[in-house]
C-alpha cells in the first residue's frame, strides 16, 4: 500500500506545489503527519498512547551509517523535481547563471547511459530539450551529471576510465 501511495504521491505533490506554491504544500505536509498520528493514537487498537516503544540504538546506529541507504537517500531526494522545475523554465533568465547542470542520467557498468533511467527519459523525449538550447543560447556550459550509487559499477568505470568514457561519449 505505501508503494502506490507513495507513487501517487509525488505525482499529486506536484500538483499541488505547483497551485498552492511549495511552501503552503510543505506546511500541509506537516499537517497531515500531525493528523494521521493523532487518528493512529485514537483508533489503532493497542497502541499505548504515552508508551515509547524500545529501539536497539546498535541496530538503529547501523541503520544510519548504512553507506547504501545513505546513497539511495541522496540519490532519491529530488527524483520527482526534475520534471516539475523543466516544466517552469520558460522565464528563467539564464543570463544569471555561469553554468546550468542536468542530473539523474544513470550510468551502467558498460559506459553505456542507462536508458531507464529518470533523466535519459527526460533527455530522450525532449522534456530537458528547453533547458540545453536556452542555457547554451545565454552562453552558459550545460553540464551533464552521471550517476551510480553501486559500488562494484563504480569501482569497474575506475578501473578502465578510459574505455567507458569512449562507450559513453559513442552515446
Amino acid at each position: 500500500a505505501f508503494d502506490i501511495g507513495g507513487i501517487a504521491g509525488i505525482f499529486g505533490w506536484v500538483v499541488l506545489a505547483t497551485v498552492t506554491g511549495w511552501r503552503p504544500s510543505l506546511l500541509l505536509a506537516g499537517v497531515m503527519g500531525l493528523a494521521t498520528g493523532v487518528l493512529v493514537a485514537l483508533f489503532v487498537p493497542g497502541a499505548a498512547v504515552g508508551k515509547v516503544p524500545r529501539v536497539d540504538r546498535k541496530a538503529l546506529r547501523a541503520v544510519i551509517r548504512d553507506r547504501q541507504l545513505i546513497l539511495l537517500g541522496l540519490g532519491t531526494v529530488g527524483f520527482g523535481v526534475a520534471a516539475y522545475e523543466l516544466t517552469r523554465l520558460a522565464g528563467v533568465p539564464f543570463s544569471d547563471y555561469s553554468e546550468l547542470v542536468f542530473s539523474s542520467v544513470g550510468l551502467l557498468g558498460s559506459g553505456a547511459l542507462d536508458r531507464g533511467s529518470f533523466g535519459y527519459t527526460m533527455l530522450a523525449n525532449g522534456a530537458a530539450r528547453s533547458l540545453v538550447v536556452n542555457g547554451h543560447h545565454a552562453g552558459d556550459p550545460v553540464l551533464l551529471s552521471l550517476a551510480q550509487v553501486n559500488q562494484p559499477i563504480i569501482d569497474s568505470l575506475v578501473a578502465s576510465p578510459a574505455s567507458h568514457a569512449a562507450v559513453t561519449a559513442d552515446q
